[in-house]
């Protein structure tokens, strides 16, 4: 048995399709898979011409109706990934210094997001509205905050040593050696960077506190028409617009283990019978060149185990010396 008969028995074809194979060259083997009767200039990219017939042999059900294209040279490949079809982002920015919003507004500029100009009129009434009232909360949190400071330090400031000027009299500081002078300050000055440093602690401490306080409060009430989740329930049916991505990254992993893993993922998904609205997209940065074969194939029997034809996508990125 020479290789072009070991090659056709390899083959996924019946044993009459294989004995209607010419085992003169695989050349010619290719050329007999080829629907189309392609030639090529060189020996060598006869294989390319059988891709189609191959793949769909090999993996009947794990291919979509668009997924065989042609390159720009003729030639048949798999289409392992949908067409990209970017869209422009424009950066909005996140302006949160209300001391620079105000000073915008006092000289007449425009302070909106610019978002807010792309939602309807029922849109920017409702976000203003929530906005109005996260402002109004943020200053009750803020005057809560500073108003327990305020009193912490006060009562602090009663227990430390230094009460007031009387171990001081500035008349007597004039003409008064500066070291002296100096000496009698210091413990003044020490005390009010305690005091300013417990300030700061204990307001960092007080808004903790509040903040705790509100949500223990949210809790008990149970409701809050303005939090993200009060205008769902969590079971709604998806829009139908709406698509969402399930990304996973490999690189010279286990293939089995990976593909494994990917395939009770998607179950699960299919389990909720949402599936038609998610797709999967296998990111391969692999460069061991069995681990790459094995990827691919895994890939394809994933797809026609769990029927996932043009949901399941795999793209392996060639580095610059792939090339």
């Amino acid at each position: 048995m020479n290789k072009i008969t070991k090659y056709i028995d390899a083959l996924p074809l019946s044993d009459a399709e294989k004995s209607a194979l010419p085992d003169t060259s695989l050349q010619a083997v290719h050329q007999a898979l080829d629907d189309d009767h392609q030639t090529f200039a060189r020996e060598d990219d006869s294989p390319l011409g059988s891709v189609k017939a191959r793949l769909a042999h090999s993996w009947p059900d794990s291919l979509s109706g668009d997924q065989l294209v042609k390159d720009d040279e003729g030639r048949t490949q798999l289409h392992a990934m949908p067409k990209a079809k970017r869209s422009s982002m424009i950066p909005d920015p996140w302006r949160t210094n209300p001391v620079g919003r105000f000073w915008d507004r006092l000289r007449g500029r425009d302070v909106t997001p610019r978002y807010l100009s792309r939602l309807t009129q029922e849109e920017r009434e409702s976000e203003q509205k929530w906005r109005t009232v996260g402002t109004i909360r943020r200053y009750i949190l803020l005057l809560l905050t500073l108003s327990q400071t305020v009193v912490a330090t006060w009562y602090m400031k009663t227990i430390l040593p230094y009460q007031g000027w009387a171990l001081i009299n500035p008349a007597d500081m004039v003409g008064q050696n500066l070291w002296i002078s100096f000496m009698q300050l210091l413990p003044y000055v020490l005390q009010s960077g305690i005091l300013i440093l417990f300030a700061v602690l204990f307001c960092w401490v007080s808004a903790g506190f509040w903040t705790a306080l509100m949500g223990f409060l949210q809790l008990l009430i149970g409701r809050d028409k303005y939090s993200i989740s009060a205008s769902t329930v969590g079971d709604e049916p998806l829009n139908p617009a709406h698509r969402t991505a399930l990304i996973m990254p490999i690189c010279n992993e286990d293939v089995d283990r990976v593909f494994a893993g990917l395939r009770a993922t998607w179950e699960s998904v299919k389990a909720t019978g949402n599936a038609a609205h998610f797709d999967v997209y296998i990111l391969s940065d692999s460069y061991n060149p069995d681990i790459c074969v094995a990827e691919q194939k895994a890939w394809m029997e994933l797809i026609a185990e769990v029927q996932g034809e043009g949901q399941i996508f795999y793209r392996r990125r060639r580095r610059p010396s792939e090339a």
